[in-house]
């Protein structure tokens, strides 16, 4: 945390700091598995001591990580956060880099999912896409739904490989900027509508705002509910003093997830997501 960003060859005092897991499928993941939900989580770390620190804090979330591949040195991100708690970042990716592969660990756990959670940030990688692209279909084959963070970095997402995920994409949570990059629309009414005409449901993700749940007709929850009419439901954010709001949105993801798979209206998912998020706002870091 700083003041203010330096300009280049500049100086500035660090007034505090922390650590803590992130990614955004793992800040998502953890956060499910602290609400009881049986979560697992794929990605690549190495096998060192910052490695062993993010096994260790999954391990304490409840998260599976039986999945987990490995690299020689784990990836970072330097988040820099100035007095109007804007971020700035600076990414390693180490092992994250290199594309996940298909193990039998993964195939099993693949198999046996009600949910999949793709981040926009595994499509920018051309092997890392193809694998996600892969296991989409696979999800599906299994009978799971699937769902897609699109990310800050969406507009730089190969625009063929988003289209193809996107037409396999059951639940989609962009924030309103997202939502604008994808459907080309800065009214958010027009840009809800659009993007429920290529995906049935959607959690779109306002800050201080609220949010908004959007069903279309015939969608299927995972609890086997299905919507006989278009459905829009927007709730306000709840009043929190915001200290870092890294992570918030992934929290959010967490919070609507564990609401939809209780079989809960879409109220609750916009109300457990928005709960989720002002927790992580309202404290130093990405997760719980």
């Amino acid at each position: 945390w700083v003041d203010r960003i330096p300009p280049a060859g500049g100086d500035e005092i660090i007034s505090m700091s922390n650590k803590c897991t992130g990614g955004s499928a793992a800040n998502t993941a953890a956060a499910l598995g602290q609400l009881g939900v049986k979560t697992s989580f794929c990605g690549r770390i190495g096998n060192d001591e910052n490695g062993q620190w993010i096994k260790d804090r999954l391990n304490l979330a409840g998260v599976d990580i039986s999945c987990m591949q490995y690299g020689e040195s784990t990836g970072y991100v330097l988040s820099i956060i100035d007095a109007n708690r804007e971020r700035t970042m600076l990414s390693y990716r180490g092992a994250s880099a290199d594309p996940l592969e298909w193990t039998p660990e993964l195939r099993n756990m693949m198999n046996n999912i009600k949910l999949l959670v793709i981040s926009g940030y595994s499509l920018m990688n051309p092997n890392q896409a193809a694998l996600s692209l892969s296991a989409v279909k696979v999800a599906r084959k299994a009978g799971a739904l699937v769902a897609l963070d699109p990310s800050p970095i969406v507009s730089q997402i190969d625009p063929d490989v988003f289209n193809s995920i996107l037409s396999e994409t059951d639940i989609i949570f962009p924030n309103a900027a997202e939502l604008q990059i994808i459907t080309g629309s800065k009214d958010i009414e027009t840009g809800i509508r659009s993007i429920l005409a290529r995906v049935p449901c959607l959690g779109l993700k306002m800050g201080s705002e609220g949010s908004i749940a959007a069903v279309r007709n015939g969608f299927i929850s995972p609890d086997g509910t299905v919507f006989s009419e278009d459905t829009i439901i927007r709730v306000s954010a709840l009043p929190v003093s915001a200290i870092d709001t890294t992570g918030a949105g992934d929290a959010f993801n967490a919070g609507f997830i564990a609401s939809m798979l209780q079989g809960e209206p879409p109220l609750k998912w916009l109300e457990n997501g928005n709960s989720l998020a002002a927790k992580v706002v309202a404290q130093k870091g990405a997760s719980l």
